[in-house]
């Protein structure tokens, strides 16, 4: 609250509140350093994922992020090279399974494959007709007649629907007709952030059984190799300077580090057998 006098409070509009303005604030302060994948974006990233696995925080916080283009965020963030952008593509595909995730933010009552598969194609029909009512046939003839399957596709949605748009056609299209992103943000201001946020926007949901498919019972080779979790950071020498280049086990899914992690738990289990 602003003082308005000697020892005296006014009143503070709820939307001008602390509450209401603490996370978007956040979010332009310290997705600044998007570009480069720098800590702060990497604390932020941290941040997104407690408030979207809680349920009273995920309903506006899920909508907000989706409305600034977050998905486009993370995967600029994750285009560099090095330790920190390592761990910064982890936290963007945490973030993007999150906001991805199929589970209703009003109860929390989970969607089948079902009904979140029907939920995307209403959607796709709906920005098909959109499309078939304010652009002329010659500029978009195939979008706006193609099966669902078939509309979906990245590549199809690249050559019949982004290559055939200006730039400003194509941020009408994304912000003002289909209300996908917020015109006034900066992820809104460039040609890759509109298309990355339109395919991501059309993007088929992944069914639960081929995700479960595509998880490995036993490290595969390749994450056998992978030498740059816990010895990176030991390396550093740990503390501030180094710390952040560790976290969590059970958050990062890194259950085998190295080749040397994993053989040590294979023999300990067995000293227990």
């Amino acid at each position: 609250r602003e003082a308005t006098g000697k020892g005296a409070c006014g009143h503070v509009a709820l939307r001008d509140s602390l509450e209401a303005t603490f996370f978007p604030r956040a979010h332009d302060e310290l997705c600044a350093g998007a570009a480069e994948g720098g800590t702060n974006f990497m604390l932020f990233l941290q941040l997104c994922c407690e408030l979207l696995s809680q349920l009273p925080t995920r309903r506006f916080v899920r909508s907000y992020l989706l409305d600034k283009g977050m998905l486009a965020r993370c995967e600029w963030a994750a285009s560099g090279s090095g330790e920190a952008t390592t761990l910064t593509r982890k936290l963007a595909a945490m973030v993007a399974s999150l906001l991805r995730f199929e589970v209703r933010d009003e109860d929390g009552a989970a969607v089948s494959d079902e009904e979140a598969l029907s939920t995307h194609y209403d959607e796709c029909q709906r920005i098909q007709r959109l499309v078939y009512r304010e652009y002329p046939r010659e500029k978009l003839s195939k979008f706006p007649l193609a099966n669902c399957a078939k509309a979906c596709e990245p590549g199809f949605l690249r050559s019949e629907v982004c290559d055939r748009l200006s730039d400003d056609e194509l941020k009408d299209l994304v912000c003002h007709k289909c209300g996908i992103l917020d015109p006034d943000c900066d992820v809104g201001s460039t040609r890759s952030g509109l298309e990355t946020s339109f395919l991501e926007h059309m993007r088929v949901p992944l069914a639960r059984a081929k995700m479960l498919e595509g998880l490995a019972l036993y490290p595969t080779e390749r994450d056998l190799a992978v030498t740059s979790g816990r010895e990176a950071s030991k390396a550093s020498g740990g503390g501030a300077a180094g710390s952040f280049l560790c976290t969590g086990l059970p958050r990062m899914n890194l259950q085998f580090l190295t080749m040397r992690d994993y053989l040590v738990r294979c023999l300990s289990s067995s000293k227990h057998l």
